[in-house]
């Protein structure tokens, strides 16, 4: 039970590495995400769609109780927070935003002006412990939509979707003019909030709402307290406009305005319920505090305590250093609340983490163990300042840069494990709505069938006893393959069915007489399982057969006597014929155990294998990158669809605040990817600061992700030198509808004699679909920003970084697997979209007709 990290591994990206990352976090398609200033982001929130609400499933119950898999599967637990991602539009009483906007400013009156946020977070260390397996799923929190989304709208007769810019409205331009107030009060002006309203206000079904929202907001920043009496009714209208500004957007049917609108009441509603919490800390009566040095002294004692008994343990070192004993003590002679608190809020992260093994688990519940948590709390000081968490929240929406989520999330740890009541509501909710699932996956019951292979025909000699009679021959055995899907809202259940035929041509031998049989069985073995929080789980098999048999003819040793054969040989037909029904029971019950068991075998090797797999490729690395993988929800719907929402995002990194793009409702595989699950990625590889040459920055980032298969590029230059910008060296952006990797550097040197200081590379890739093929491309040419380049220095770079970023070498999003899968070739790649942070792709049935801009639905089927 030694607490060790694991090694890591899984392929990423970078200049060299957004590439990597890119290809690697694979399918997810991409979805614009506008920043232009009365603009309002495009892709629809969660729940602002409508639901798919047909439920073909397929219902298999085995029989048995449910066992683990053998020992040597060894699946490690699910993880599932206990915080499930809420639905973005499901309305809660939330709390309001700021003020009006200013400035007069030009609209152009397109489908959708979008203000484009971007969401990220920070990482702190993970225990140095073996986690279990986290199966690793993302929000399975909404259906696909029946047939389109708010972004995408597909005419089925005029064939799959075709990603190009939204035309323009009627109405060219408009003229905007927002008075705006001084914010003067506690409460911070919600910038990137009123840009949003300003850029759904041109539309006249939402301009009466956009200002009584930004009226409400203007009062709410007049307050200067936050226990202003008149604070609670303005945060009450705010939270009214909430739920009918939602309303009135589900009805509207222009579905491009509509998701503009929806996402705007969105960026109100998370900032409400944050707001809200807030007031209600506020005008809480104090709680009592604890005397800091009676509590620290407590903390002594337990850390001696725990000390000794870990002594005497054979891993009681490796335990020591993971519950940060000797750290603690230091910090306590002299006495260091700051630090104290910290290692505290570190201590009790890797107390609870939900990827410990069942048996590290157990153990932090022996001994003196249990009691240390409750001194660590006591030691928490969270030192909230409303008004500057507020600030920070804003300026987060507005910048959303890596330095501001460290330290939202840092605040939030501190508000996470204190011991006041509203504090930890308030957590709950910075959990909910800024460190939310940043990956989605969402697979159908066909194309998980679809997937599945095709066992070969197998043929076995037959050598057998059956009543006494020896049984010998050939038999040929087909099996097919199914998966039926069973609604459950909490987990993955599923029915695996094996279902084939034994075709056999036999040889019965007893005492002088010889018969001929031809057989043909049928059987079904059905096995359930499940996937939890707990693990991987599976039901017993449980089998039928029915078994025909025909007799061909026999023969006995008397046949040519010419009496005696005949008395014989009826005789024996009679023997047979009376043991013929005892024979065909015996024979099906070997047949259904046989099947069983070799159902159960090939199942187990299957899990062993997948688990193995999935272990090394995704989340050993992912650990330690100080990621910490998390699935945040587990679904199998209505709709015969497995749901995976997952988070990659450290103690000290945020994630996934802004509502997804909609899969189109037909689709057999979505996946959406927010910007944060890549940056946050990139953000732990260490990268800020780093000196070294391309080719070793390359190989770095592979040996990062425990790739050692990947080679380096031949034409990536050999003599060029890079030191990265101590801050945000590599982000990607997905905005514009393209994916804009921004990669800093403090200094490149060419050879010996070329060097150039302080200048930011913007690379560009723009999607592209073809069939099964989804492929990211550079667009256009290498944008450099810095004071002193001049043309020829900008001619120069042109040079060095269209050799390490070529146009010829995309970012395929689907492997070969997919794209040249024989069972796949009737599908094809219905959404590629980048918006609103986020990218997303589906793949669905091919259309036959000629590829189309799509258009919105006549019907819309709620």
């Amino acid at each position: 039970m030694n607490p060790h990290q694991e090694k890591s591994l899984w392929p990423q990206f970078l200049l060299l590495v957004a590439l990597f990352v890119l290809c690697l976090l694979a399918p997810s398609a991409w979805q614009t995400a506008r920043k232009a200033v009365p603009n309002s982001p495009s892709s629809q929130p969660e729940n602002s769609a409508t639901r798919n609400t047909d439920s073909s499933t397929g219902s298999l119950s085995a029989a048995g109780s449910w066992q683990t898999p053998s020992s040597a599967v060894n699946t490690r637990p699910l993880v599932l927070t206990t915080s499930i991602e809420p639905l973005p539009l499901v309305t809660t009483n939330v709390g309001p935003v700021a003020t009006s906007l200013s400035a007069t400013r030009l609209v152009k009156n397109q489908s959708l002006a979008s203000s484009s946020t971007r969401r990220q977070r920070v990482a702190e260390p993970q225990p140095v412990v073996r986690f279990a397996t986290v199966l690793s799923p993302v929000t399975a929190d909404q259906e696909e939509t029946s047939s389109w989304d708010a972004n995408r709208v597909v005419d089925r007769q005029n064939g799959p979707l075709v990603t190009q810019p939204k035309k323009e409205h009627a109405v060219a331009l408009r003229m905007i003019s927002y008075r705006v107030q001084t914010a003067t009060g506690i409460w911070p002006q919600p910038v990137s909030l009123l840009e949003e309203l300003a850029g759904i206000a041109v539309y006249p079904p939402a301009k009466s709402w956009a200002q009584k929202v930004q009226q409400q907001l203007g009062q709410l920043q007049a307050y200067q307290s936050l226990t202003d009496p008149s604070t609670r009714q303005t945060l009450q209208q705010l939270s009214a406009l909430v739920k009918s500004g939602n309303k009135k957007a589900e009805a509207t049917k222009d579905l491009d305005f509509q998701s503009s609108w929806l996402r705007t009441n969105y960026s109100l509603e998370r900032r409400l319920t944050i707001w809200n919490a807030i007031y209600q800390h506020a005008t809480a009566a104090p709680e009592p505090t604890h005397a800091a040095a009676e509590d620290t002294t407590m903390l002594v004692n337990q850390l001696l305590t725990i000390g000794k008994e870990l002594e005497s343990l054979t891993d009681g070192k490796s335990w020591k250093n993971y519950l940060l004993i000797d750290q603690l003590l230091a910090a306590t002679d002299p006495v260091n609340s700051s630090t104290l608190s910290q290692l505290a809020c570190r201590a009790l992260n890797r107390i609870e983490s939900p990827i410990l093994t069942a048996e590290q688990r157990h153990f932090l519940t022996t001994g003196s163990l249990p009691t240390i948590q409750a001194p660590l709390r006591s030691l928490i000081m969270a030192n909230l300042e409303p008004a500057q968490l507020l600030a920070q929240l804003e300026r987060y929406e507005s910048e959303t840069t890596s330095q501001q989520a460290s330290q939202l999330a840092a605040q939030y740890q501190l508000l996470k494990w204190s011991l006041n009541d509203r504090e930890r509501q308030l957590a709950t909710q910075l959990d909910t709505h800024y460190r939310n699932a940043n990956i989605r996956i969402a697979m159908s019951q066909q194309m998980i069938n679809r997937l599945l292979p095709n066992p070969q025909a197998r043929e076995e000699s037959i050598d057998d006893i059956i009543l006494g009679a020896r049984v010998s021959g050939k038999s040929l055995t087909s099996t097919m393959l199914k998966v039926f899907l069973i609604p459950d809202k909490k987990q993955w259940r599923m029915g695996v069915q094996a279902s084939g035929e034994v075709s056999s041509d036999t040889e019965t031998r007893r005492r002088a007489a010889t018969f001929h049989n031809k057989g043909s069985s049928r059987y079904t073995v059905n096995k359930d399982l499940l996937v939890d929080r707990r693990g991987i789980r599976v039901g017993r098999a449980v089998a039928e057969t029915d078994i025909q048999s025909e007799l061909l003819g026999f023969e006995t040793a008397f046949d040519s006597l010419p009496v005696v054969g005949a008395m014989m040989r009826s005789f024996v037909r009679n023997q047979y014929n009376s043991q013929a029904g005892q024979a065909r029971t015996i024979y099906e019950n070997r047949v259904s155990r046989r099947a069983r068991n070799q159902f159960d075998e090939e199942i187990t090797n299957q899990l062993v294998n997948l688990e193995n797999r999935f272990q090394s490729r995704y989340l050993s690395p992912l650990k330690q990158l100080n990621l910490s993988p998390m699935a945040i929800d587990l679904q199998t719907t209505t709709s015969s669809r497995l749901i995976l929402r997952y988070r990659l995002a450290g103690n000290k990194q945020l994630a996934a605040h802004t509502p997804r793009p909609r899969a189109p409702g037909d689709s057999l595989l979505s996946i959406q990817i927010h910007e944060s699950a890549i940056n946050n990625t990139l953000q732990n590889l260490k990268l800020d600061g780093k000196r070294t040459d391309l080719r070793s920055l390359y190989r770095d980032i592979a040996d990062a992700f425990d790739r050692p298969d990947i080679t380096i590029p031949e034409d990536i230059p050999a003599n060029v030198t890079v030191a990265m910008a101590d801050h945000e060296a590599v982000r990607v952006r997905f905005e514009n509808g393209k994916v804009n990797l921004r990669i800093h550097l403090k200094e490149l040197k060419s050879g010996t004699r070329h060097k150039w200081r302080n200048f930011i590379l913007t690379v560009s890739y723009r999607p592209a679909m073809d069939q099964l093929t989804a492929s990211l491309y550079r667009d256009g040419h290498l944008q450099f920003e810095g004071k002193h380049l001049r043309l020829g220095d900008r001619i120069a770079l042109q040079g060095i970084f269209n050799k390490a970023l070529p146009r010829t070498r995309p970012v395929n999003i689907f492997n070969k697997n997919i794209s040249e899968h024989t069972h796949l070739q009737d599908l094809t790649v219905t959404q590629f979209v980048l918006r609103n942070t986020w990218i997303g792709v589906a793949i669905g049935p091919l259309e036959t007709a000629e590829p189309r801009v799509a258009k919105r639905r006549k019907n819309r089927t709620e």
